[in-house]
């Protein structure tokens, strides 16, 4: 069926038999090709289609295997390398249909160049799974597989590779909450690595049965380590479950203050959305401690204005041709929203340096905490590379140049809670949340801007990265964005609010102060460490594997 080679092996008895699974001599070139490509196509479309759609998580597990058991059954690694590269760009092609327009959008270029750039984002994404495939060949010994690498190697590889959208495999399993609620112990890695050993022993499965019909064997120890790891799984869904029902029970129990908070919704692209978000947040007045608008919602303002009561000083400190000089005149509550600012270090003050911000604005119009974007967004506000091939931009065709933050930290404290906010795409990354989770904030808030999306696919697949992060930190996460997906999740995952998306829409949320018995999160506190946890265990079971080998060398 694969491309494979006929290995000699000596058994035990000194006898020569040879490693016949579906070789070269059994299909003709082409019909092995056809096949390989089929199987590839097959395995992507299902990975895809797991991304794309919540309930098809478990296909998507059923994908990988499929993926997995393909690799071990090639032999040629010009196969291997391309097995691995055709499936990675189906999926991500079957994911992301609407990486095309979105960069047109940020970039501004035209229909070709902006397809030739998903194209690359295709490729480049495609780019760890090829790794990964041709890691994992080289790690064979004696033409035996060795599964229980697969698994720390996918994962490994997933944290060290680049990437320029972090979507791993537990966001699949955003539909199967009990087994996300692992995710305060470990992070998203640590969901992954379950969801890796799921298609694992599926994959072993299938290349164990095929082995023992076709050549009779069957290897009793790796089926008795497999069943024990399939026990530990199911164990950990079952400590899912139970984990919620606590959670819950102490939420409901809790007699913790609460935040009153105004969620606004607004498509920021239009001239008078300042004013129908003013209008909105005055209806809530008196229901609110806190209004929340979205990314980009006010004006471009320097970093030098600290209040909104001059309108001479306002209108001195700000540029544009969508000038919001008072964002919200006598304000009856707080509001955090998102604007541009800027700094200078010109004699004239014209910005030198521009930034993506969050701002804080208390109910005298003072500016209370301000936040930059850290993790800024590829073509959009950088160009990958640019720091070393600077006329990037020039070919592009994008002259805007966006500073990043340089540190995660509360933009301020509403009645006694700290505000931990992210801005567009930071919350996927669970590194720089965990940052901001760990700098001590109540309530974690996204305030993003969906313009550059004309599908509604890609807001919600934003919306389930969000799940994960508010897991991981046993925190309740608050999403406010100008096309959606809005809504609040609470500290076990579970969708509470949910605004339509591409929908003007308002609603008011009463957030509880997380109780003392919840905690701070293993992960919260040493996250950090999960990032050399996985290299070291793959690092111990390459040397156990590679010494049984030599061992099994010598007694043959």
């Amino acid at each position: 069926m694969f491309v494979l080679k006929e290995l000699p092996v000596t058994n035990s008895n000194g006898a020569d038999t040879r490693w016949n699974h579906w070789s070269t001599k059994t299909l003709p070139v082409w019909m092995q090709a056809v096949s390989l490509f089929f199987s590839a196509v097959v395995s992507g479309a299902l990975i895809g289609w797991a991304w794309r759609e919540e309930p098809w998580g478990w296909c998507g597990v059923t994908g990988i295997a499929l993926f997995l058991w393909a690799q071990s059954n090639i032999l040629n690694m010009k196969w291997l390398a391309a097995h691995a590269y055709v499936t990675g760009t189906v999926s991500f092609a079957i994911a992301c249909p609407w990486i095309s327009g979105t960069v047109g959008y940020l970039a501004e270029t035209s229909p070709t160049i902006s397809l030739w750039i998903a194209i690359g984002f295709q490729s480049f994404q495609s780019a760890g799974l090829l790794l990964f495939s041709v890691s994992w060949r080289l790690l064979r010994r004696q033409g035996h597989v060795d599964w229980i690498m697969a698994p720390f190697l996918w994962v490994g590889l997933e944290q060290w590779v680049p990437t320029l959208f972090p979507w791993p495999p537990a966001v699949m399993l955003t539909s199967d909450l009990p087994m996300l609620q692992v995710a305060e112990f470990g992070g998203v890695h640590l969901v992954s690595l379950l969801v890796l050993a799921c298609a694992t022993i599926q994959a072993w499965g299938a290349n164990a049965c095929c082995n023992y019909f076709l050549h009779g064997r069957w290897n009793w120890a790796e089926f008795a380590s497999w069943t024990v790891v399939l026990i530990g799984i199911l164990t950990i869904r079952y400590f899912g479950t139970v984990r919620i029902s606590e959670l819950d029970r102490v939420i409901r129990e809790s007699t913790q203050p609460s935040l009153r908070i105004g969620l606004v919704q607004v498509d920021t692209q239009f001239v008078d959305s300042n004013q129908r978000m003013i209008e909105v947040t005055r209806e809530m007045q008196g229901q609110i401690d806190l209004a929340i608008w979205p990314e980009s919602s006010l004006g471009n303002y320097s970093r030098q204005l600290s209040d909104f009561t001059d309108p001479t000083e306002v209108y001195r400190l700000s540029y544009g041709d969508h000038m919001r000089f008072t964002p919200f005149p006598d304000p009856n509550c707080f509001l955090l929203a998102g604007a541009d600012t800027w700094d200078s270090d010109r004699e004239d003050s014209t910005p030198t340096r521009h930034f993506v911000s969050a701002v804080l604005i208390d109910q005298d119009e003072q500016l209370v905490g301000r936040n930059e974007k850290v993790r800024l967004m590829p073509y959009g506000e950088y160009i990958p590379g640019e720091e070393y091939i600077p006329w990037l931009r020039q070919l592009i065709g994008s002259e805007r140049i966006i500073t990043r933050g340089d540190m995660a930290k509360p933009i301020g404290e509403v009645n006694g809670f700290y505000l931990g906010v992210m801005l567009c795409c930071e919350d996927m990354h669970s590194d720089y949340v965990r940052e901001v989770a760990a700098s001590g904030v109540d309530i974690l808030v996204t305030l993003g801007n969906g313009m550059a999306f004309d599908a509604e696919l890609p807001l919600r697949q934003h919306f389930r990265i969000s799940l994960l992060r508010a897991i991981e930190h046993r925190r309740y996460f608050l999403r406010c964005t100008s096309t959606g997906v809005s809504g609040l999740i609470s500290p076990t995952g579970r969708v509470l609010i949910e605004l339509p998306a591409r929908e003007d829409s308002a609603t008011v949320v009463s957030i509880p102060r997380v109780s003392p018995q919840i905690g701070t999160t293993p992960f919260t506190r040493h996250g950090w460490l999960w990032s050399w946890y996985v290299p070291v265990l793959l690092v111990m079971f390459y040397f156990r594997w590679h010494s049984r080998s030599k061992d099994s060398c010598k007694t043959t």
